[in-house]
């Protein structure tokens, strides 16, 4: 009798495969899940509440648009990210972020060459490697300065409310803000002050800001300033309602972080254990996984393993971060 049953390589096909199928429904599923979320809808309000009645605005921007050609996008998208990473990041963003890619492509080209693994390894390795660290640095950098900006703001809010109830205009208030504080706050709202004093209209430097910063706690400051201008009513007493709101906001963010601390410690450590457990074994014998990292059907069960961990320690973050 002849053994049925499926090839080793046909069975890694099959399984990478179903991996990528499993991918895309958790990603699928996460990015409806994020849409829903009262932070997606409260951001999909505010753009609404902040745009409906500038339809002309908004045609220019989608004739300017429409009038880019397809081979400057990609550029014109590159400089926008340099330039929100200057931003966020400071002077030093942009190269330690180059740096860490560029280290990360080296670290992962190095088992390749020294184990002499397949060469088809040796592209695909460092690119996404690469890829990994620039997504990771940027993520750290927008968290850091969205740490350090939502720590300033609510004390912000306080100078521009005694500003604003002494009787100082909201620009030059917020101009004030911009000289006292520091930064990354204080750069933001001294830009802010600055484009008022120039004249510039409201709305627009408020969009803009709100664009640049990318934080829903601004956003609201922006659009209670933006319906002050337009109802009108006691400024000073909107602001302190607001500041309330985005302490009791801080408080539970922090609250939260707190809370799933465990969890997020927890799948940093079992992400680590297989990594000991090789190390363990190649220090007892060194011959011991020669299958796996001399072999194709191996190599292919370590990038299916890779993306498996990978995608895990991805869900655990997202599932422990509990944005508000």
């Amino acid at each position: 009798m002849s053994k049925t049953g499926l090839d080793p390589a046909d069975a890694v096909a099959i399984a990478g495969f179903l991996a990528v199928v499993l991918v895309a429904l958790v990603w699928d599923s996460v990015r409806q899940a994020r849409e829903n979320t009262p932070h997606a809808r409260i951001r999909r309000r505010a753009l609404d509440l902040t745009e409906a009645n500038r339809p002309q605005a908004a045609t220019e921007r989608a004739d300017k648009s429409a009038a880019v050609r397809p081979g400057n996008r990609l550029t014109l998208q590159l400089r926008a990210r340099g330039n929100m990473l200057s931003d966020k990041g400071g002077p030093w963003g942009v190269p330690l972020l180059a740096a860490g890619m560029v280290l990360a492509a080296l670290v992962a080209a190095a088992p390749v060459l020294t184990l002499h693994l397949s060469p088809w390894l040796l592209l695909p390795g460092p690119a996404a490697a690469a890829a990994l660290a620039g997504w990771v640095g940027q993520m750290l950098i927008v968290g850091r300065y969205r740490q350090r900006f939502l720590q300033q703001f609510p004390e912000a809010l306080d100078l521009i409310i005694r500003a604003v109830s002494a009787g100082v205009p909201a620009h030059q208030a917020i101009q004030m803000a911009g000289e006292e504080m520091a930064p990354p706050l204080g750069r933001e709202f001294a830009r802010m002050g600055h484009a008022l004093h120039l004249g510039m209209d409201p709305e627009d430097v408020l969009d803009a800001a709100a664009k640049r910063i990318g934080i829903a706690d601004f956003r609201f400051f922006a659009v209670c300033l933006q319906l002050q201008r337009e109802t009108g009513g006691p400024l000073a007493e909107t602001l302190e309602n607001l500041a309330h709101v985005i302490r009791v906001r801080r408080d539970t963010r922090l609250k939260t972080r707190a809370l799933t601390a465990q969890s997020r410690a927890a799948s940093k450590v079992i992400s680590l254990v297989p990594f000991a457990l090789v190390g363990v074994l190649e220090l007892g014998n060194s011959h011991y996984l020669d299958i796996l990292f001399y072999t194709l059907t191996g190599q292919r069960l370590l990038w299916v393993a890779g993306g498996l961990l990978f995608l895990g320690l991805a869900i655990i973050n997202y599932m422990a971060r509990l944005e508000i």
